[in-house]
């Protein structure tokens, strides 16, 4: 089978680019072609690099117009010569989609599956749940809240019909998310929709060295409003007024980075390390004890899985459907009702506080995560294209 993912920013550091670099590698090592198709990137020579060598990548002529002819052509020579049968899309949110579905009309025989890398309602969760930077931005997101509303309700329902209807499959990260996309497409029987979760893209231990494990409370994430950094902060504040041996070590950078240094000073927080950005999480993942997560909204968050595979146990909010599905609650974490700060407290303080339950749940933790390793996911893929063909 020849397969070709068709992106909207690659190279890049993010996770829908990450999780491409793993299922082409993976793709190549049983003997299929793969070609990656981009508008833009960033750090190539750092990114391509972990590309395996058999990958074909491509940039494409016009970063500009991301429509344009010559972008058409080039797209479509390159599906005729490498005699691509399966096209990936994987940002279904990039305006980039139009050259696919004249690809489609001109090479009918081509299969074209469309990934949604988040919940489907992410924006309408943004709307109601991300606090705006001022406070005149809150009182003019109250006022108008209905028309906002309604005005994006609209937006997404025509996107998410248009894709779905010229895509042959349409993947969900996970089966939970079926009814939310029928909610905002109005689609009930979306006979096209199948779901595949994100493997896990960085390289895991064969076994944990718990001697490693450290009072660290992870953070990994870009710091936006949608990771719930308010929240995170709220939670932190409590914790230091009855704990100083555990220490919280943010991993990231972002625009709400500035928010969190503020918030350090106006507390005065002695107990909070801020990495910035790392490209490599390893070694985080294997000191830490927990990992922290209060996300507004979330599609298949790797740091859940990823922390998992290395005894870093995640409490999290359940506030994105994936959360429930990753995270057995009491056996592999704790997920935390959806913003409440004081139980999220609790949740920490108990794990805390009881060594041999934390250990334990750890260790399940780290069992559980190995349904998520690329080999079983690629699998997944594998038979997805079969049915296609």
């Amino acid at each position: 089978m020849n397969i070709l993912f068709y992106m909207h920013k690659y190279p890049s550091y993010g996770g829908i680019e990450n999780v491409t670099t793993y299922l082409a590698n993976y793709f190549v090592s049983k003997g299929h072609g793969v070609q990656i198709y981009s508008f833009v990137g960033v750090d190539f020579e750092l990114l391509l690099s972990k590309l395996d060598n058999k990958v074909k990548f491509t940039q494409a002529h016009d970063s500009d117009d991301y429509c344009s002819q010559k972008n058409y052509e080039q797209l479509k020579q390159i599906v005729r010569e490498k005699k691509i049968d399966f096209i990936i899309f994987q940002d279904s949110y990039a305006p980039v989609d139009k050259l696919l579905w004249k690809l489609k009309r001109d090479i009918p025989t081509l299969k074209i599956i469309t990934v949604e890398h988040n919940t489907p309602n992410a924006f309408l969760k943004a709307l109601r749940y991300e606090i705006p930077p001022s406070r005149m931005e809150r009182i003019k997101r109250k006022v108008f809240y209905p028309y906002f509303y309604f005005k994006i309700s609209l937006l997404i329902k025509r996107r998410h019909c248009r894709i779905y209807h010229e895509s042959d499959k349409y993947v969900l990260l996970t089966s939970k998310f079926s009814s939310v996309f029928a909610q905002i497409s109005g689609i009930s029987k979306a006979e096209k929709l199948t779901a595949i979760n994100n493997p896990i893209t960085i390289e895991t231990p064969s076994s944990v060295d718990w001697d490693k494990k450290q009072k660290i409370c992870l953070f990994p994430a870009r710091l936006v409003s949608q990771k719930g950094i308010d929240y995170l902060m709220s939670v932190w504040a409590k914790i230091e007024k009855v704990k100083t041996d555990w220490e919280l070590v943010i991993v990231g950078d972002g625009p709400e980075r500035s928010k969190i240094d503020k918030f350090i000073e106006a507390k005065n927080l002695q107990h909070v390390r801020l990495e910035g950005f790392k490209s490599d999480m390893k070694p985080y993942y294997g000191e830490a004890s927990i990992l922290i997560a209060t996300s507004i909204y979330e599609g298949w968050p790797l740091t859940l899985s990823e922390s998992m595979a290395y005894g870093c146990m995640p409490v999290v909010f359940n506030s994105y459907l994936a959360a429930s599905e990753i995270v057995d609650n009491g056996n592999t974490g704790f997920l935390v009702p959806p913003f409440d700060v004081d139980v999220f407290v609790q949740k920490l303080l108990f794990l805390m506080d009881n060594s041999s339950k934390r250990m334990f749940m750890a260790q399940t933790a780290v069992d559980t995560s190995s349904k998520y390793k690329i080999e079983n996911v690629g699998e997944k893929w594998l038979t997805l294209f079969n049915c296609l063909k």
